[in-house]
């Protein structure tokens, strides 16, 4: 008959295990978890889940604090070792930035050239219609929208708002009422897509009537090229943030109605790993967008500059998303 303690026993038949767990995992941290072996690396969380049930038969029985403290620390350490994230802060956003966002931008390509169309197709007909029939543009565009302009303004009024600045004092204000605001389209075009993608087209399309509307307005009045020159420097990354959040509100859509051989919630969640970082990338988009336009547009009045600011925002969008990370 055995008389030794019942913690001993229980630490004699176990033991083997705890120690070569403490081994693996005393290598992983001088050494790096890379440097395992493949059986070694298949052995871990075998030797992890046997000390875990091993710390759960010992809080059941009572057994003394002090093995109970031991087996809590092994199992801690060897969790963080297999569970936790290998990456600091800087190197998620660095991943986010290199990799996972342009490489979910080239997965939506489809959807984000049907999103651009529904909204260039609105800028056609809004700047048709309204070339047409000046009536339309109070039909397009809200009186938050148009701040005093409309087809009765001078040529003057219009050119001065142009090249109007704002007090240096309030620019960073207004750079955080156009984020919002921004942010706040780019959210809906993507909320939007849970009711099967329709609206997403249509918030699209009704945008696209805004902008066109107004850039008939200033070509009535001889001021398309300044115009243009001075909605694009930001227009670039806004627009482009807009067709990709309406992009996956349209992907969203397609989950829901069309899951295919998945189940609906699993279409949602396949979809959302790809929508959510678009997502998030255009919310960065919208802050980028908004310091350019609450500042450089607000400080820097010649077209030139504008339009020159403007063709190296599209050649950086170009080139950042369609790269593919080595």
């Amino acid at each position: 008959m055995n008389h030794d303690p019942r913690s001993l026993r229980f630490r004699k038949a176990r033991e083997a295990t705890w120690t070569r767990l403490e081994s693996l995992l005393h290598k992983v941290s001088s050494r790096g978890l890379k440097k395992l072996e493949p059986e070694e690396v298949v052995e871990l969380p075998t030797l992890y889940r046997a000390t875990l049930s091993s710390l759960n038969h010992a809080r059941a029985i009572s057994l003394d604090s002090n093995l109970l403290n031991y087996l809590e620390s092994l199992s801690t350490r060897a969790y963080v070792v297999l569970y936790s994230p290998r990456q600091s802060a800087i190197g998620v956003c660095s991943e986010f930035i290199n990799t996972t966002f342009p490489s979910s931008v080239r997965a939506l390509r489809g959807y984000v050239m049907l999103s651009g169309f529904a909204l260039f197709l609105g800028v056609l007909i809004g700047w048709y219609l309204v070339s047409g029939d000046s009536v339309y543009f109070h039909s397009f565009v809200p009186e938050s929208y148009a701040q005093s302009r409309s087809p009765s303004t001078s040529a003057e009024d219009l050119r001065a708002i142009l090249y109007d600045s704002a007090p240096p004092d309030g620019l960073a204000a207004f750079a955080a009422q156009l984020l919002s605001n921004n942010a706040k389209i780019g959210m809906n075009c993507f909320a939007l897509g849970i009711a099967a993608g329709v609206p997403v087209l249509i918030l699209l399309l009704y945008n696209g009537l805004i902008i066109g509307a107004f850039v008939s307005l200033y070509q009535s009045k001889e001021l398309t090229l300044e115009f243009i020159a001075w909605i694009l420097p930001h227009g670039v990354t806004e627009i482009f943030a807009v067709i990709l959040c309406g992009a996956a509100g349209l992907l969203l859509g397609r989950a829901i109605v069309w899951p295919g051989q998945l189940k609906r919630s699993q279409s949602i969640r396949q979809s959302m790993a790809i929508a959510g970082p678009v997502v998030l990338g255009a919310v960065a988009m919208f802050f980028v967008a908004a310091l350019i336009e609450g500042f450089f547009r607000q400080m820097v009045h010649q077209p030139e500059a504008r339009w020159l600011f403007a063709a190296s925002s599209i050649l950086f969008w170009v080139a950042y998303l369609s790269r593919k990370a080595k």
